[in-house]
């Protein structure tokens, strides 16, 4: 298993994530992909699974440059959005993604913009985005606001002091309920 660069799990069973991701050592894992997240709903369930998650990823030391998550309920549980921020927020074992894909509902719940709003947030000692700065690729399966998608991006190349030096290339968005999507494709300026 040290070779292995890419995991789907599809489904999981609740305290699934801890029994398997508690057994592993994955150095050479790239794309780690649960569009169902942990099976769980309850939040002692969920950090659970991120617990786990996080101590795979460093107990491997892998460089994971993909991520998809996401959980069962359509078009999301509250919980879902609160904890994937919090852990791409405060972990470091996310510094090197890539690209982010969240199957989940983003907007639905009071106070649920906090992955668009952590994306948007700029580092005061630094000209750039305080979180996954190397971030490529955004796909947002579900939002309630195509707005906010928006101003997060426009946020983003602002925290860059609007110079294009943004690494973010392309957002996808699908608005829930509607049939329109957002695909914004970013060139730099040369």
């Amino acid at each position: 298993m040290r070779r292995l660069q890419s995991i789907r799990i599809d489904a999981m069973s609740p305290g699934g994530a801890a029994a398997m991701f508690d057994k592993l050592n994955l150095p050479a894992l790239r794309d780690l992909c649960l569009p169902s997240g942990f099976g769980a709903k309850r939040p002692r369930m969920l950090t659970r699974g991120w617990n786990s998650l996080l101590s795979l990823l460093e107990r491997s030391r892998c460089k994971l440059l993909t991520l998809e998550f996401g959980d069962d309920e359509n078009p999301g549980s509250r919980f879902t959005e609160v904890f994937l921020t919090q852990n791409l927020k405060s972990s470091p074992v996310f510094e090197h993604l890539t690209k982010l894909r969240v199957t989940s509902g983003i907007g639905r719940h009071p106070g649920s913009l906090q992955l668009l709003d952590a994306l948007s947030e700029a580092c005061e000692d630094s000209q750039e985005p305080c979180m996954l700065p190397l971030l490529e690729t955004l796909i947002l399966d579900s939002v309630f606001s195509v707005e906010d998608v928006r101003r997060m991006v426009s946020d983003r190349i602002a925290a860059y002091g609007g110079k294009c030096k943004s690494k973010l290339r392309r957002v996808s968005a699908d608005l829930i309920g509607r049939d329109f999507a957002l695909d914004m494709v970013l060139t730099p300026l040369e």
